[in-house]
């Protein structure tokens, strides 16, 4: 979409006219209507979770508490996580994981390896 748009923009003509049909992927590639309970084989071990809040305390980058309430702070339905490099955006996922498993995303951290006892 970014390559189309792109390509659109560049254009020499200064009038050029942009709707969303210019977008469209117009490829004949089937899709399924199914969902994936429908599917053969369909796991029984799905997890699902709303989370409510989520508290952080001296957690990976996190140095004292930071605290998401995600029935107010943020709006319902899709959210992206956008950031610079080193902003936390790993860092959140990484600590709903840890609460909910006990364990790490990251190859190579032990569950305890989290804890931000370091200062400053």
């Amino acid at each position: 979409m970014i390559q189309v748009s792109r390509g659109l923009v560049d254009q020499d003509e200064e009038d050029v006219q942009l709707n969303y049909e210019d977008f469209l992927d117009r490829s004949t590639q089937a899709i399924s209507t199914r969902s994936a309970t429908d599917l053969k084989g369909a796991s029984d071990h799905t997890f699902a979770a709303v989370p409510s809040t989520l508290t952080i305390t001296n957690f990976l980058s996190v140095q004292n508490t930071i605290t998401i309430d995600f029935r107010y702070d943020l709006a319902r339905g899709l959210t992206f996580l956008v950031g610079e490099n080193g902003s936390g955006k790993s860092m959140l996922i990484e600590a709903m994981v840890w609460c909910q498993f006990g364990q790490c995303i990251r190859s190579g951290m032990a569950a305890d390896d989290v804890v931000n006892d370091i200062i400053v």
